[in-house]
């Protein structure tokens, strides 16, 4: 069970990118962390169906991805190495993808027990669709069975969280056998697609996730356009991805904790 803190956020901006470039996304995390550091804006949720992208914590190996470059490159895929916890993460179309950017040091909240909402959000979608997620006590993330249709990496830089979660929606499975999912040899993924045998409605997914963010968070939650959040921050060309973090989550083993 959560323990919930009455307004332990109490209040959230909700984007929705639609398809957006994984790196240009990715700047726009780092934008908005700086903007929360600063208390121009109050914490943000991005949600954000990219192209098909490889991501590479810091924890990971390039052993992981079992394909040359020329045929990620023949594919379609780039591969980018990126400063959250964690190892290999293939994100593409079809996969629902939320970028909390919310201030947990100010707020007091724990690392694990954040990565514990947002796998406790992921679960909840699911068993609105009849699918019962369950956690793994040495694989974050969540699991039907054997198979890993939730993924979550993030990194905390000055108090605040950077990535997130992805779930499958609909997404082309075989691009998930191009690697050892989060370095873990012989885990096969899986959708809610190849859960349910029929395709799943996005975009009524996505309201799923909002509705279990207000809830798991015990938190309020007004959608704003992408145009209205960038008049409200200030705009930088590039960051510095190797700048040193308060604390970076790799989680593959860390026991589930509650409180």
């Amino acid at each position: 069970m959560i323990t919930h803190r009455r307004n332990l956020f109490n209040k959230a901006i909700v984007i929705d990118l639609g398809r957006q470039d994984f790196e240009e996304c990715w700047t726009l995390q780092h934008r908005i962390q700086r903007a929360r550091k600063e208390e121009i804006l109050p914490d943000c949720l991005l949600l954000v169906e990219h192209p098909h992208v490889l991501t590479l914590g810091r924890g990971g190996k390039r052993e992981n991805i079992l394909v040359s470059e020329t045929l990620l490159h023949e594919r379609g895929i780039t591969c980018i190495a990126i400063e959250r916890g964690g190892d290999v993460v293939y994100h593409g179309p079809g996969q629902l993808v939320g970028y909390p950017i919310f201030a947990l040091k100010r707020e007091g909240i724990g690392i694990v027990n954040f990565v514990w909402r947002l796998e406790e959000v992921m679960i909840q979608i699911l068993k609105d669709y009849g699918i019962i997620g369950q956690r793994n006590e040495r694989n974050r993330g969540v699991w039907v069975g054997k198979d890993k249709v939730g993924f979550v990496g993030i990194a905390v830089r000055s108090g605040i969280s950077l990535h997130g979660f992805a779930l499958n929606v609909n997404p082309d499975l075989s691009f998930f056998e191009l690697i050892q999912p989060c370095g873990l040899k012989g885990v096969k993924a899986t959708s809610m697609k190849a859960l349910l045998e029929k395709e799943v409605d996005y975009e009524e997914v996505k309201e799923r996730a909002i509705i279990h963010f207000r809830e798991v968070f015990d938190i309020s939650m007004q959608k704003m356009k992408m145009i209205d959040l960038l008049n409200q921050i200030p705009y930088s060309k590039s960051f510095d991805s190797n700048v040193s973090e308060d604390l970076i989550y790799n989680g593959y083993i860390s026991e589930v904790s509650k409180t």
